[in-house]
């Protein structure tokens, strides 16, 4: 660093600060409210000083402060009767926030889950847990326009035919109708399945019976041939309609029989089978051996104290349509089972036709063959869809493309 910048700094420091310094004042509001006059400005002390500040209070004390103007001392103010008051006024003041900082406070953090009403007072612990403990969902109910017109329905009487009618109007299902599943029969409630129908020969069957068998378990209701005896009594009324609608081609469609098993009457079923496309639905009532012989007979009076549906609609049609039995349709059966969708494929094999209708439990009744030696139905019953390892079994048979197969109008044939 040069000489010349050493006396400049030197000399700065011998010089006063401008704080310091008497001649001049700081600047004032005053100062720009009128025009200074050239005569008093630089270093002539007989200018207009600047006027004193405002007094300033803080925090709501009571004693001001007061600056003084430059170049005076301050000046303090006369003391009050009240001023010796005010320093214990003060420390009671400071005593009692700091009584308060020392007070604990427990502060809860929200629980999750919990939710506290606003306009209610937090009245301690207990009331806390409380809240904080979850609120059980409500459970939600689903009411059926049919439900809530039961009691209406109850408070006027209903005659036979109506009451015979009220739970047999089939649901209109297009697309997707409702699987069966084991509380639909439980409960009795309508459930639709797919089911499959194919005309195939003895080299076909002998070929899917092998397969069936490492993958399927018979029924357990089969003999020890592995198949069950079954015989059938269709019903139709005077105008043919089960016929004509199956002739014609119907999609909705119900056929009416009488089903045993092994020429026994320990099960006898009035059923009834409802095609819709190519869904199907069964519902059935159990009869006694002196019922299904006064149905066969044409009286129908056995059913007036039944309280089933079916029981009532079958009346009507009896008394109405003049429903009589027509032909009986005798085949063995031989099924196979699986829990997958509750699959089930059957061989109904050897069906024959009797117009001999006098008794359905005699073993001996003249029949006769309504297919060629060999040729056989077979049935391919599920709900949703049909498993994999199932369909490829099935596509190894060289079948005849599916058919709708009716083994009622086949039997018809000889009447």
């Amino acid at each position: 660093m040069g000489r010349k910048e050493d006396d400049i700094f030197k000399k700065l420091k011998r010089e006063k600060p401008l704080i310091k310094r008497g001649d001049i004042a700081p600047l004032s509001h005053r100062d720009f409210g009128e025009p200074r006059i050239a005569g008093q400005a630089g270093r002539n002390p007989s200018r207009r000083m600047a006027a004193p500040r405002q007094e300033l209070t803080v925090f709501g004390e009571e004693e001001t402060i007061r600056r003084p103007a430059a170049g005076k001392p301050a000046v303090k103010p006369a003391a009050s009767p009240d001023a010796a008051r005010k320093p214990e006024v003060r420390a009671k003041s400071l005593h009692r926030e700091a009584a308060a900082d020392s007070i604990p406070i427990d502060i809860k953090r929200p629980v999750r889950g919990a939710s506290p009403r606003r306009d209610e007072p937090v009245l301690g612990a207990e009331r806390e847990q409380q809240r904080a403990k979850p609120r059980p969902a409500a459970a939600r109910t689903r009411t059926s326009p049919r439900e809530l017109a039961e009691p209406l329905q109850r408070e006027r009487k209903m005659s036979l035919r109506e009451r015979a009618y009220e739970d047999l109007t089939p649901a209109r299902q297009s697309v997707a109708l409702r699987p069966a599943s084991a509380a639909d029969a439980a409960s009795g409630r309508l459930a639709f399945r797919h089911e499959l129908k194919y005309y195939i020969n003895y080299r076909d069957y002998a070929l899917l019976r092998g397969v069936l068998k490492a993958l399927m378990p018979l029924d357990p209701h089969a003999g020890p041939n592995g198949d069950y005896h079954i015989r059938s009594l269709y019903f139709d009324d005077a105008y043919e309609t089960a016929l004509v609608e199956k002739m014609a081609g119907y999609d909705v469609r119900n056929k009416y029989r009488i089903r045993i098993y092994d020429f026994s009457d320990e099960v006898i079923k009035f059923e009834k089978k409802m095609k819709r496309g190519q869904y199907i639905a069964k519902t059935s009532i159990r009869l006694s051996r002196e019922e299904c012989e006064a149905l066969i007979a044409g009286d129908c009076d056995c059913l007036l104290g039944r309280e089933e549906p079916l029981a009532r609609e079958i009346y009507l049609l009896m008394k109405n349509s003049m429903l009589r039995p027509r032909v009986t349709v005798d085949y063995y059966r031989e099924a196979y089972v699986s829990p997958f969708e509750n699959v089930r494929v059957t061989f109904d094999k050897n069906i024959r036709a009797s117009l001999m209708l006098t008794d359905i439990f005699d073993p001996k009744a003249p029949v006769v063959s309504v297919l060629e030696p060999g040729t056989m139905v077979l049935e391919v019953k599920f709900n949703k869809y049909l498993p994999p390892f199932i369909q490829s079994a099935l596509n190894n048979v060289n079948a005849a493309p599916r058919s709708a197969v009716s083994k009622y109008v086949v039997c018809r044939k000889f009447d």
